[in-house]
């Protein structure tokens, strides 16, 4: 039986027991040590995405998810080859497509996730504060989404442009919903007097998501997410203000 790692256990390469899962905080998936059993393998992007994970045993499939996530975030969708995922994973091309009929049901999913996050952030944001404050919060769980889920946000705002069909529409309605949601933050805030009333908004919505969405750019697993988000937040509250 698979043993099971405790929760508040610190992440890191280390035995969990006889039989006992294992994970890698810091490096990608494709580089479990040496003789590794590769279903005991798994990355952070996936833990995260699915905690449930630390409680049962991997897949190849939940190891194919997290391979597929780093290699669209760094070498791009169609940089990245059904090949190149089997090798990250030491398979055979065959077996990834046991999984998938094609790579782009991994950027469906990928994508999908990624919206799912940033929805799932926002609604953690309390509506006992108030609008200004909540606004505040709302940046911070945003940018706290691009930190833990990295890769996952690269593909939600970057490769999600390869998606097609019917996937496409959905990832974009799921997309301009979570867009006017902020939105309606930044009106509650004006409605409230705590923003100017001829506030410019439709600039300062696209202020909120150029800070948001280009976080990726320069994000690392050092951030400071906290510290870098009372930064953005000071900047852009004296901006607002003055407008």
């Amino acid at each position: 039986m698979v043993s099971t790692q405790r929760l508040g256990a610190r992440p890191g390469w280390g035995d969990l027991g006889s039989g006992g899962l294992r994970w890698d905080a810091g490096e990608p998936l494709s580089r479990c040590p040496e003789g590794e059993n590769a279903a005991r393998c798994v990355g952070p992007a996936t833990v995260r995405s699915d905690p449930s994970l630390l409680f049962r045993a991997v897949t190849t499939r939940d190891r194919l998810s997290t391979e597929a996530a780093r290699q669209f975030a760094e070498l791009g969708y169609h940089g990245t080859s059904i090949g190149s995922l089997a090798k990250a994973l030491g398979i055979q091309k065959s077996s990834v497509y046991s999984h998938i009929d094609n790579k782009e049901d991994l950027l469906v999913e990928l994508a999908g996730t990624g919206a799912a996050h940033f929805h799932e952030a926002l609604d953690s944001v309390p509506e006992d504060v108030d609008p200004l404050d909540r606004l505040r919060l709302a940046l911070h769980a945003h940018l706290q989404v691009v930190h833990t889920q990295l890769d996952v946000a690269t593909i939600w705002l970057k490769e999600w442009r390869f998606l097609t069909g019917q996937p496409r529409k959905d990832f974009l309605r799921s997309r301009h919903r979570y867009e006017k949601r902020i939105r309606r933050l930044f009106e509650e805030a004006i409605g409230s007097r705590q923003l100017p009333e001829d506030l410019d908004l439709d600039h300062a919505v696209l202020l909120f998501f150029s800070v948001g969405n280009w976080a990726y750019t320069w994000m690392s697993k050092k951030t400071d997410v906290d510290a870098e988000a009372d930064a953005f937040w000071v900047l852009m509250q004296d901006g607002l203000a003055r407008s």
